[in-house]
């Protein structure tokens, strides 16, 4: 009996070729796609079921007889499509969008030192899921619920991603002579012995065309690069200036795009793996997992030029192995849509556009180690075809060592990741019953119509209609079929049979309470929200390892700047994204919302609360887009601006100014900002003396802060009592201020009652 290949389970990420072979890594593939060929054959079933597609199917709500076999019950019987199943994902998907647009994320350090990163990591985060991510967050998003939904299971791919193009520079004179004059003026000791030197003379000299080529490409780096075409192309554009031209063009390298990238993943059509993998810590009990990517020649040129690739393996892919490669071919001949990149069930045309255009690529993470015991993740791109190179393997770069894969899963508590149930499983009989209902009740309403006639066989020709005159043969007159009227039983069926669907599904319905509902239609999103979670746990990871520079970038949708490096957010972080079904109930966020204005905020006597998440909360429920722009971005910036509204009072105030104390205030907060400003200033409590107008002026003030802290924060507010004293509340700081201030002496100093009382 031979023993099955397999990959290596030690290797020298020194030498990750050395004892590797793309002969093994393709009969482990091969493997693993004869072991799914029943969940090959579920998802056609499921597809079909989602499409309302079934054998004979003609397409125009009526059946037909073949040359093989007769329409039953009869030719022209109803044959309705009953899109149940994408009824039911439909309203999933609502859901899942829903919470992908107004879902809440939070950043959570995990250790002390990290928590003032938490903040700008949060920001950052929503930069580029708001911006650079913003189709690819809901979208993919959306596709990886759909397919888990769809076939069990669907993946998602969270990794970086970078696209470069070309683009034209002007070249001037004056442009290179200003960097030819720079130089000097760096080198030189003296601006003196630079002074008169025409620069543009020089760019022209021909016989100092070297060094400026390289001082050119030194001040254009997109140009410099692309290396030997990039020296190239100053090199005919300073040939262009010296012939006279007044510019010239240098076609230079530049970044299109550098951010993370998300993609939804349907299994054994764009990525596949071995069957029985299991549930545990995502998919990092996979022993290897691969993609297939169809992708263009210039794609691959690109790659290659990006990342190094073997230029026998380019040479050999593109000049000979365009299209579906054969060995998948051969092994999925019962399913030639599955690894097509495309669909279940979708044809695999012979002269479509993957196989005029397109190359069947694979990339491959496996799993090793090394001779000490240190496991290592490698990523490999092969072809099918290619049995004996690879374009690259490499150990991966990403400093998690974690596959680059989240799986989102239809079932909440099944070890196998293919394992467990589908929407269009549990629909898919229900569906069939409501179809024949409908049918049933569509025929019988056509043979009420037009009913089946009986009589006499010389009364066959006649064709009785509306308005039409049937004379009688010989006193012989047809006779209608007599139907029994309809009694309501059908639809009754029909009925049961969606409330049973609603209440697998946790949709409200006569049979499932609100309550339960919600119930369960929380659970379903919590348990979408986790893998979405872990895909933004990945996402930051990746962040602070390639994030370029930002500085100033505006969040899409608010006027927020973040200025940050891949450094500045690196730290330990949870992040849990969440979304509160019940928000979507107008009623319930009013009372939820109203429950902690009048109960909760009054107990908090002290000031103790940080209003900031309840705010945020508030405002996510309704629109997180207003929350954003109404609200700071953290904690530590509504303090800052606290301080600096209390500092700017203080400096109207010792200017001669009075400000007001309006609705909407941070009271407590600015009373203890303005007393500790105060308290730590000398200067300032000697400019306050008594009866004089900073005293008089500065006690209103904070008098305004303290009693409308105690009027809307405190404990009368809770009990109905207004500006009277909690005889067993310890006084604020504030307060002791403002008690000072109200009995300082005319024409003595707040620095000298407070020395007095100090010393």
């Amino acid at each position: 009996m031979s023993v099955p290949a397999e990959l290596p389970s030690v290797i020298d990420p020194e030498k990750p070729l050395a004892d590797w072979k793309v002969t093994d890594a393709l009969d482990e593939m091969e493997a693993a796609c004869r072991d799914a060929s029943g969940f090959l054959k579920q998802m056609a079933t499921n597809e079909q079921t989602r499409k309302c597609w079934w054998q004979n199917k003609t397409g125009t709500g009526k059946k037909a007889n073949t040359k093989t076999a007769d329409a039953k019950p009869f030719n022209g019987a109803a044959d309705h499509e009953v899109h149940l199943t994408q009824a039911v994902m439909n309203r999933r998907n609502a859901a899942r969008i829903a919470a992908l647009m107004a879902g809440n994320l939070n950043v959570t350090p995990m250790e002390s030192t990290d928590a003032k990163r938490a903040g700008l990591m949060r920001q950052v985060l929503r930069y580029y899921l708001n911006g650079p991510m913003r189709t690819e967050f809901v979208t993919q998003g959306l596709r990886a619920g759909s397919y888990a939904d769809r076939f069990r299971a669907g993946v998602m791919y969270v990794g970086w991603k970078e696209e470069r193009g070309v683009e034209p520079i002007q070249l001037t004179r004056a442009m290179v002579a200003e960097m030819l004059q720079m130089q000097f003026a760096a080198e030189a000791q003296d601006m003196t012995l630079i002074e008169g030197i025409d620069f543009e003379a020089l760019v022209l000299d021909e016989s100092r065309e070297a060094e400026i080529i390289a001082l050119v490409l030194r001040n254009l780096p997109g140009a410099a690069e692309r290396r030997k075409i990039g020296e190239a192309s100053v090199k005919r554009a300073l040939a262009r200036l010296r012939a006279g031209d007044d510019t010239a063009v240098v076609h230079a390298a530049y970044v299109k795009r550098s951010s993370p990238c998300w993609e939804a993943l349907q299994p054994f059509v764009d990525v596949f793996f071995p069957y029985e993998t299991l549930m545990e810590d995502n998919l990092e009990s996979c022993r290897w997992i691969a993609r297939v990517r169809w992708r263009s020649a210039q794609w691959i040129k690109e790659q290659a030029a990006l990342h190094g690739w073997d230029k026998a393996w380019v040479k050999e892919v593109l000049e000979k192995h365009k299209g579906r490669s054969n060995l998948f071919s051969n092994s999925m001949a019962s399913y030639p849509w599955a690894l097509s990149g495309a669909g279940v069930n979708w044809s695999a045309r012979t002269n479509g556009e993957a196989q005029n255009h397109l190359y069947q690529i694979i990339e491959l993470w496996d799993r090793a180690v090394t001779v000490d015991g240190l496991t290592g993740t490698y990523h490999t791109i092969l072809h099918a075809d290619v049995k004996d190179k690879v374009a690259k393997r490499q150990l991966r770069m990403d400093w998690d060592g974690c596959y680059p894969f989240v799986p989102f899963t239809f079932s909440q508590d099944e070890r196998l990741i293919l394992d467990g149930f589908s929407v269009p499983e549990i629909t898919m009989t229900k569906e069939q019953a409501v179809k024949a209902q409908w049918d049933s009740r569509t025929d019988a309403a056509s043979l009420t119509t037009f009913p089946t006639w009986t009589g006499d066989p010389e009364l066959e020709g006649l064709r009785p209609a509306p308005g039409v005159f049937l004379p009688s043969i010989r006193g012989k007159v047809p006779q209608a079929l007599q139907i029994p009227p309809p009694d309501g039983r059908s639809i009754e069926i029909e009925r049961t049979l969606r409330e049973s669907i609603n209440e697998f599904f946790g949709f409200p319905s006569r049979t499932l309470p609100d309550s339960v509902a919600m119930m369960m239609g929380q659970a379903d999103l919590d348990w979408f929200m986790l893998a979405i979670s872990q895909c933004i746990a990945r996402t930051a990871k990746l962040i602070q390892q390639y994030m370029p520079p930002l500085q100033g970038a505006r969040i899409t949708g608010t006027n927020e700047l973040v200025t940050a490096t891949a450094n500045d957010v690196r730290g330990g972080f949870d992040f849990q994204a969440k979304f509160n079904v019940k928000s979507l109930d107008v009623e319930w966020t009013s009372k939820h919302l109203g429950f902690i204005k009048d109960m909760i905020v009054p107990l908090d006597n002290r000031g103790q609360i940080n209003t900031l998440p309840i705010l945020e909360a508030g405002f996510n429920m309704l629109d997180p887009g207003l929350a954003a722009q109404c609200l700071p971005k953290d904690a530590d910036t509504a303090q800052r601006q606290t301080l600096d509204m209390a500092r700017m009072h203080l400096a109207e105030i010792f200017t001669g100014g009075a400000p007001d104390v309006t609705e909407g205030m941070d009271f407590g907060g600015l009373a203890q900002a303005v007393t500790d400003e105060i308290t730590r200033s000398p200067l300032r409590q000697q400019s306050i003396i008594g009866g004089q107008q900073i005293h008089v002026v500065l006690t209103s003030y904070l008098a305004g802060l303290v009693n409308n802290q105690k009027q809307h924060g405190g404990e009368n507010a809770r009990i109905g009592r207004t500006l009277t004293d909690d005889p067993l509340a310890q006084p604020s700081a504030a307060e002791g201020l403002l008690q000072t201030l109200q009995g300082l002496p005319e024409g003595v100093s707040l620095a000298q009652v407070m020395g007095g009382v100090s010393s």
